[in-house]
C-alpha cells in the first residue's frame, strides 16, 4: 500500500517538474507551454512503459487516483473559464456558440461513421459510437492555450469555450444513445430519454439558479467566516462538479458554471475591493501547480505500442483528418474569425479519451478502433496549440 502511494506520489512530483522543464523549451520555441506538458508526458511515457505504475495508468480500470486529480486539475482550468464570462454574456455567447458546436458535432459524427463503415466493417452501432468519439471537443486544452496567449476575454474565445461545453453535452448525449444501442439488453427508450432530459435541465437551469442563489448564498457563507473564503469556491466547484456527473454529464460541464455563478461575487475588477480578489489569485496558484498533472496525464495515457501497428497508425491518421475538417467547418457559420474557431473546436484531449475509453471498457469499440481513437486524439491534441497560436497571432 505504501509503495504503490509512494509511487503515485513519484508520478505527481515528476509530472510538475516535467512541465517545467518542458514548458520553458517550449517557451524558447515560441510555443505554448501546454505543448511542452503534452510532449513531455508522452516522452515520459515512453521511456517508463514497462513499469508496473505505467501499465496500470494505462489498463482499463487506470489510477482513480492520479486519474481524479487529473480531472480536478481540468475543472479548475474550466472553471477558470467561467470567471471569465457571466450569464448574460454566456446567453449572448450561445448564439453562436449553439450553431459553431451543432456543425462540429454533426460533420465529424458523421465522418467517422461513414469511414468506420468502410474501413473497419464493424456493425454499425459501433461504427455510430466510433462517429460519437469524435463529436468530442477539450475545452481544457483550448482554454489553457487562449489564457496563456492572455486573449481569454475575446468574444472568439468565449464563442469558443461556449461552443466546446455545448460540444461536450451534445457529445455525452449521442454516446448515451449509442451505448444503448450497442447493449445487448433491448433499447430502454424510457431510460435513455431521462438521461437525454436530465442533461438538458442541468444545462438549462443550473445557470439561472446559480445566478439567482449562488450571489447572497455565497455573501452569507462570507460573512459567517470571512477567512474561509477560498474554502467557500472551492466547495462550489466540487458541488458543482458532482452535481454534473449525476445527470450523466462531465464535472468540467459543472466546473464551468460554478465559475458562471461565481462570477459575480469573486472576479477581479477594477472596482472591487482589495480582499476579494485574493480569490482568483488562490484559483490561478492552483492551477500552475495541478494544471501540470492534467497535461502529462493526457500525454502519458497513450500506450506507445499503438504506433507499431500500420493499419492502426493508417486508420488513425486518417481519423485526425476527419476529426480536424470535421471542426474547422465550424468557423463556416460565424461571420468573424472563422479559422481562429474552428482551430479552436479542434482537440479531444481528456474529452476524447474519456470517450473512447467508455466504448473500450464496454466492449463497443475493438482494440485496433481504440488504438487509432488515441492517435486521432493524441494529434490534435498536440496540433492546436500550434495551430492557434500561430492563427491568434496573425489576427492580432
Amino acid at each position: 500500500m505504501h509503495s504503490e502511494f509512494a509511487g503515485y506520489l513519484l508520478w505527481i512530483g515528476g509530472a510538475i517538474l516535467t512541465t517545467v522543464v518542458f514548458g520553458a523549451v517550449a517557451k524558447r520555441f515560441h510555443q505554448p507551454r501546454v505543448l511542452g506538458a503534452l510532449i513531455g508526458g508522452l516522452i515520459i511515457g515512453m521511456l517508463f512503459s514497462g513499469t508496473d505504475l505505467f501499465r496500470q495508468l494505462r489498463s482499463t480500470h487506470g489510477i482513480p487516483f492520479i486519474a481524479g486529480l487529473a480531472e480536478i486539475a481540468a475543472m479548475l482550468l474550466l472553471f477558470k473559464a467561467g470567471l471569465e464570462g457571466n450569464l448574460h454574456s454566456i446567453i449572448q455567447d450561445a448564439r453562436q456558440g449553439w450553431k459553431v458546436a451543432c456543425i462540429g458535432v454533426i460533420v465529424p459524427v458523421i465522418g467517422g461513421f461513414a469511414y468506420t463503415m468502410a474501413a473497419t466493417h464493424v456493425a454499425w452501432p459501433v461504427a455510430l459510437f466510433q462517429g460519437g468519439v469524435f463529436a468530442a471537443t477539450s475545452v481544457g486544452i483550448t482554454v489553457a492555450v487562449l489564457q496563456e496567449l492572455g486573449v481569454i476575454h475575446k468574444r472568439y474565445a468565449r464563442t469558443i469555450i461556449s461552443a466546446a461545453v455545448i460540444d461536450d453535452v451534445l457529445g455525452l448525449l449521442i454516446l448515451t444513445v449509442c451505448d444503448a444501442l450497442n447493449s445487448s439488453e433491448d433499447l430502454a427508450v424510457g431510460a435513455v430519454s431521462i438521461k437525454i432530459g436530465q442533461a438538458l435541465l442541468f444545462v438549462g437551469i443550473v445557470p439561472v439558479l446559480g445566478h439567482r442563489l449562488a450571489p447572497p448564498l455565497l455573501r452569507a457563507l462570507n460573512r459567517l467566516n470571512e477567512e474561509a473564503r477560498e474554502a467557500i469556491v472551492l466547495s462550489f466547484l466540487f458541488l458543482y462538479g458532482a452535481a454534473a456527473l449525476s445527470v450523466g454529464l462531465a464535472a468540467i460541464v459543472g466546473a464551468y458554471f460554478a465559475g458562471v455563478a461565481l462570477e459575480e461575487v469573486y472576479f477581479i475588477r477594477e472596482d472591487k475591493p482589495v480582499h476579494e480578489k485574493s480569490v482568483e489569485g488562490f484559483i490561478d496558484s492552483l492551477i500552475v501547480a495541478l494544471g501540470p498533472i492534467f497535461f502529462v496525464y493526457a500525454g502519458c495515457i497513450v500506450d506507445p505500442q499503438i504506433f507499431l501497428s500500420m493499419s492502426v497508425l493508417v486508420i488513425g491518421i486518417t481519423f485526425t483528418v476527419i476529426a480536424v475538417v470535421g471542426k474547422l467547418a465550424c468557423g463556416l457559420v460565424v461571420s468573424d474569425n472563422r479559422l481562429l474557431i474552428g482551430v479552436g473546436m479542434v482537440p479531444r484531449g481528456e474529452v476524447g479519451i474519456v470517450f473512447a475509453t467508455i466504448g473500450f471498457q464496454k466492449g463497443i469499440l475493438t482494440p485496433e478502433l481504440f488504438g487509432a481513437s488515441m492517435i486521432m486524439v493524441l494529434l490534435t491534441t498536440m496540433l492546436t496549440p500550434i495551430l492557434l497560436k500561430r492563427v491568434i497571432d496573425r489576427a492580432s
